[in-house]
């Protein structure tokens, strides 16, 4: 992806868009909403394999949340994915 491209905070522009235009968004979204623009702007930003594997993983989950609604996730879920952000399974060979 070039630099400067701003394609991830696009798309989340577009989806938040559409989810407001469903009346799928509350008050209650605000946080959601920061997380996943923020996200969106930091995959577009990260350079490096690890880096992008890390945030692409928050961004996803953070933007599934978003989707889903006003649904707590179970604990087994958050467990799963705080363990993944401890041990990456993908990690750049320069950082090694």
């Amino acid at each position: 992806m070039p630099a400067g491209s701003h394609r991830n905070a696009s798309a989340i522009e577009r989806t938040i868009a559409a989810l407001r235009g469903d009346g799928r968004l509350a008050d209650v979204d605000a946080a959601s909403l920061a997380i996943v623009r923020t996200t969106a702007a930091a995959l577009d930003a990260a350079t490096g394999a690890y880096d992008i594997a890390v945030i692409a993983r928050v961004h996803i989950t953070a933007l599934a949340g978003l989707l889903a609604g006003h649904v707590t996730p179970p604990d087994d879920e958050l467990d799963r994915f705080l363990a993944s952000l401890r041990s990456p399974e993908v990690r750049d060979p320069a950082d090694s």
